[in-house]
């Protein structure tokens, strides 16, 4: 019984190691017209159990890091939405929030959605990596010289793959096979249905944003923004922020011979 702390912790650090199941599962990079608070990145939980993000940062292979703040916890199943308030930082976290929720979610405040401080997505070229509290990087990719006004979606839910790219390539292809692997379908570009029936690189939940809804005079106003701050603004864009098709992995519940708990993940 003398070991029992010690088997209990070492078994609590693996399962914190085994379920930091999160992805990047979409982003919005180079929104038309005006950026800030329109450019997004979603991560999704795929795994089995929730997990405390504290400690957690968002970063490229410069000089942008947000630290996620302390007490975030993504469900299983769950997605959160990082909004950026471009890289001056030209907005604060709760207008960048607001601004997100007027164009896709109806206006409708949901607690998903995080505004960033100072991040900004580079329009043709950048990376995204997400980063845990021991300095693991979960996820990441880097796309290149392929700027699309939609948001670009991962197309497979297998999340077998966790590195998508770096800075010095290879680098994901949001118009065709990514890291130069032929046949390699991972993360698309949305388009607009009336741009050509679905294949498997269109996501079948996309909706147009609303756009006319950010350049609204009475809500700027009411999140103290400048009226005429989008007036550049003349389309929306094609995403599915919060609704991806993604599915969870199963979890199994075992017991071990020394008589603890041990809770083993399948694929």
């Amino acid at each position: 019984m003398r070991n029992f702390p010690t088997i209990t912790m070492t078994f609590m650090a693996l399962c914190s190691v085994a379920f930091a199941n999160v992805a990047i599962t979409e982003f919005q990079s180079n929104s038309e017209g005006e950026d800030s608070g329109r450019e997004w990145i979603e991560v999704f939980n795929y795994g089995a159990v929730a997990i405390d993000l504290t400690g957690w940062t968002l970063a490229d292979e410069d000089s942008d890091v947000f630290n996620i703040p302390a007490g975030t916890i993504i469900a299983p199943g769950g997605y959160l939405v990082f909004v950026t308030p471009g890289s001056g930082p030209d907005m604060t976290p709760a207008q960048a929030k607001a601004v997100f929720e007027a164009e896709w979610l109806g206006g409708t405040p949901d607690n998903r959605v995080i505004g960033m401080t100072a991040f900004a997505n580079g329009n043709s070229s950048d990376e995204l990596r997400l980063i845990d509290d021991n300095s693991n990087v979960v996820w990441n990719l880097a796309y290149t010289n392929d700027e699309n006004d939609n948001a670009t979606w991962l197309t497979v839910d297998d999340f077998s793959l966790t590195n998508w790219g770096s800075k010095i390539g290879p680098f994901i292809d949001r118009s065709g096979d990514d890291l130069g692997t032929p046949g390699l379908l991972g993360y698309e570009a949305n388009i607009s249905p009336v741009d050509g029936p679905l294949d498997p690189a269109d996501d079948p939940l996309a909706w147009e944003s609303e756009f006319e809804a950010v350049k609204n005079a009475t809500f700027l106003s009411s999140i103290q923004l400048p009226i005429d701050f989008y007036d550049n603004v003349d389309n929306g864009s094609w995403g599915s922020p919060l609704a991806g098709i993604y599915t969870p992995e199963p979890a199994t519940l075992a017991f071990v011979t020394l008589g603890g708990l041990a809770l083993v993940r399948r694929r």
